[in-house]
């Protein structure tokens, strides 16, 4: 496996970097316009031809583009012609490029992967475990809290794709394909109480599950999930988490939810087989449509001048 950054940032370079390493990843390529010092050592691509001449000369490249959405369109349209797979973080898309973004999926020669790492984790092998196992109406909540960010970065920038709604709340996305929850059966709320910025997401009367996000800003960094059936109960905090520290489960019945070894999202997600990037890719473009028809749901509801809170 080969694996080539686009783009290079704090997030690139001290998160998923590592993990290659642990992975044992010898090559690792950089294309980026403003990565110059090349610290880590890595192998520097300057031009649009070597990213094609890499997918020529090796079966297995795995791009992994960290550029924040709404600029990095034009990059994608010309990684989807190559043989290669594309991990794509989160959020996937912008309201204004979703049909491009669309057709370029939908016609790709590459694989797309959403890069939503808890999803590929222990913990989200036992919340599953957990839906499965008690089939009836179960009730979801999940309470995320993040610090305000400082101006000084791309939200800069000011769009609705920049701020903490879409860079937060779409962790909602891959929870409610999987549980197939309408978007139309779902409501939202803004709310401001002591100098902390709340957004909720949360469906009624569903006719097996019954969800609850709040996300907040102005909080101490946090995030917990918790679902209910009759008396039974998990708890898992942090669940959207894909590094090595194991989140602490809670349950009533811990037995049936012990892992003998705990597998972290990055690790999981980034040495997939490349047999499984197909079904990969179909499911990015299922996420894709949800997460925009979510995002179009919340400003439609709440307004854009709060979308845009930060």
């Amino acid at each position: 496996m080969i694996y080539c950054f686009i783009g290079f940032g704090n997030h690139a370079k001290n998160r998923i970097l590592p993990v290659l390493r642990d992975l044992k990843v010898v090559d690792i390529y950089v294309f980026s316009e403003t990565y110059k010092n090349n610290s880590e050592g890595l192998l520097l691509l300057n031009s649009r031809k070597e990213l094609k001449d890499l997918t020529i000369l090796h079966n297995d490249v795995r791009f992994i583009v960290t550029r924040p959405a709404g600029f990095r369109l034009e990059i994608l349209e010309y990684l989807s012609s190559l043989n290669c797979s594309i991990f794509l973080e989160k959020p996937l898309s912008n309201i204004e490029e979703f049909d491009e973004l669309k057709t370029i999926t939908k016609a790709s020669k590459a694989k797309f992967i959403a890069g939503y790492m808890y999803k590929y984790s222990s913990q989200y092998e036992v919340f599953n475990n957990f839906i499965e196992s008690n089939s009836g109406r179960n009730s979801l909540q999940v309470n995320f809290e993040i610090p305000n960010y400082s101006r000084n970065t791309y939200r800069n920038l000011n769009t609705d794709t920049n701020n903490l709604v879409y860079d937060i709340s779409c962790y909602a996305s891959p929870l409610l394909l999987d549980l197939k929850i309408p978007i139309e059966n779902l409501e939202f709320n803004f709310s401001k109480k002591n100098n902390r910025q709340c957004i909720q997401i949360f469906s009624k009367n569903q006719e097996l599950i019954n969800v609850k996000f709040t996300f907040c800003l102005g909080g101490k960094y946090k995030n917990v999930l918790t679902s209910k059936f009759s008396d039974n109960f998990v708890r898992i905090e942090p669940f959207f988490w894909g590094r090595r520290d194991k989140p602490k489960i809670e349950s009533s019945d811990s037995i049936s939810y012990e892992h003998d070894s705990y597998f972290p999202g990055f690790e999981t997600m980034l040495s997939l087989k490349k047999a499984k990037h197909e079904k990969e890719h179909q499911y990015f473009i299922n996420l894709l449509q949800l997460e925009n028809r979510l995002f179009k749901h919340l400003i439609q509801n709440i307004g854009v001048e709060k979308v845009e809170f930060i």
